[in-house]
């Protein structure tokens, strides 16, 4: 169980930091001002793509749960879970990132409670 934890905790660090760019971040929050970078001709306006950069961002997280634990389910409900969370974030009700990491976290916490004893 311990070993699983690790490669949850790894994967979580991969799709949560290293594959998520600072475009994605900011625009995955449709309230947020666009980066730097936005150029509204390429992305069209942020408003009506901040649920495709959301969603990609989850389905990587869901994507790298279901490869850790092979289990599709468990892969489904990172993602619904990691969206949400995201979700929440962007609509303010939690602003803090230890927060933030710490709900993602509670989540691999019931993912390995789902695996082993259920």
């Amino acid at each position: 169980m311990i070993k699983l934890f690790f490669l949850l905790l790894c994967a979580h660090a991969i799709g949560d930091f290293a594959l998520q760019t600072d475009t994605m971040a900011r625009s995955k929050n449709r309230h947020a001002t666009p980066p730097k970078t936005y150029d509204p001709l390429i992305h069209g306006k942020l408003q009506a793509t901040w649920f495709y950069y959301l969603s990609t961002h989850a389905l990587c997280n869901g994507f790298m749960v279901y490869f850790v634990t092979n289990n599709f389910c468990i892969g489904m409900l990172e993602t619904l879970s990691h969206w949400l969370i995201d979700f929440a974030k962007g609509e303010n009700l939690h602003k803090n990132i230890h927060l933030d990491q710490f709900l993602h976290l509670v989540t691999k916490i019931i993912w390995l409670i789902l695996i082993y004893y259920l």
